[in-house]
C-alpha cells in the first residue's frame, strides 16, 4: 500500500519512464528503498507495522530516490542503488536475525533461571519435610525405647501380674519417674481405647 501511488505514477510514465523497462526498474528501485527504510524502522522498534507517521516518511524518501533514478542509466540505477539496497537490506535483516537469537537467548535464561529456583524451593521443601519426618521418627525411637525399658523392668519387678503390678505400683508410690510414668501412659492408653469402644457401641 505505501508504494500504490508511485506504481501508479510510474505506469502513467512519472519519473522520466518511458519505456516498459524504466517503468519495471524504477518500480524495484521504489521496492528495495521502501524496504530499506521498513527494516531499519523494524531495528528499532519490536512491532510488524509501520505507523501513518513513519510511512510518509518512507514514500518522501521513495519519491527523492526515484526522482534521482530517473536520471541514471538503467546499469547505474541497478549498481547504485538496487544492488547496494538489496545488499543494505540483507545485511540488516541479518543483524535482525542475530539480535532476535540474543533475546530468544536471554528469555532461555531467565526461563531457566526461574525453572532453576522453583526447583530449588521444592528441593528445600522435601529436605525441610525429610527432616522433620526424620525428627518426628527419631522421637518416636526415643519414647519407644524409653517405654521398652519401663515394660521390661515392670515384667522382671514380679513373677506373675499381681506381684508385678504390686512391686511397679510400690516403686511408682515412692518416687520412681519411670513407674510412675508407665501406669500414666497404660492408663491414658486404656481410657482412650475405653473411649474408641464406646463410641463402637
Amino acid at each position: 500500500m505505501i508504494l500504490l501511488q508511485f506504481l501508479v505514477e510510474l505506469s502513467q510514465g512519472k519519473y522520466d519512464a518511458s519505456s516498459v523497462k524504466d517503468k519495471r526498474q524504477l518500480a524495484r528501485v521504489a521496492s528495495v528503498v521502501k524496504e530499506c527504510f521498513f527494516v531499519v524502522d523494524q531495528r528499532t522498534r519490536d512491532s510488524d507495522y509501520v505507523t501513518c507517521d513513519k510511512a510518509v516518511v518512507i514514500r518522501r524518501f521513495v519519491k527523492e530516490f526515484l526522482e534521482v533514478a530517473s536520471k541514471m542509466t538503467c546499469e547505474e540505477r541497478e549498481q547504485l542503488i538496487i544492488v547496494q539496497m538489496d545488499r543494505n537490506v540483507k545485511l540488516m535483516q541479518s543483524y535482525q536475525d542475530v539480535l532476535e537469537a540474543g533475546r530468544s537467548f536471554v528469555r532461555l535464561r531467565q526461563e531457566l533461571n526461574a525453572e532453576s529456583e522453583m526447583v530449588r524451593a521444592e528441593a528445600a521443601r522435601a529436605n525441610a519435610e525429610l527432616q522433620e519426618a526424620e525428627a518426628e521418627h527419631a522421637l518416636f525411637e526415643a519414647k519407644m525405647r524409653i517405654w521398652e525399658k519401663r515394660h521390661r523392668e515392670y515384667m522382671e519387678s514380679g513373677d506373675d501380674y499381681g506381684e508385678r503390678e504390686l512391686n511397679y505400683r510400690k516403686r511408682a508410690l515412692e518416687g520412681d519417674a519411670d513407674a510412675a510414668a508407665y501406669f500414666a501412659e497404660r492408663e491414658q492408653y486404656l481410657r482412650g481405647r475405653r473411649t474408641r469402644d464406646s463410641r463402637r457401641s
